[in-house]
C-alpha cells in the first residue's frame, strides 16, 4: 500500500529527516519520501494508515489529508 500525507510545518531537511527516522522505526513502513517544497510524504506500507497519521502528529508534524492507494 501506498500512502500519500499532506503534512505541515516541513521547512527543511531536519524535518524531513525526523518524519522518516520516525517513519523507518515502524515495522510495517517499506519505505518513505518526504517533498519538502510541498509538505508531502510518501509512504510504502503494509497496513495501518492510522498508525503512520499518529506517528507523524507525534514527532510535531500536523498531518493535514492523506490518501491510500493499495498496490
Amino acid at each position: 500500500m501506498k500512502t500519500s500525507l499532506e503534512v505541515q510545518n516541513i521547512s527543511c531537511s531536519s524535518c524531513a529527516n525526523s518524519i522518516e527516522s520516525a517513519l523507518k522505526s515502524l515495522p510495517s513502513v517499506r519505505d518513505v519520501e518526504v517533498d519538502i517544497p510541498n509538505g508531502i510524504v510518501s509512504v510504502s506500507h503494509d497496513e495501518k494508515t492510522k498508525e503512520i497519521v499518529q506517528t507523524i502528529n507525534k514527532a510535531g508534524y500536523p498531518v493535514k489529508s492523506w490518501q491510500s492507494l493499495t498496490n
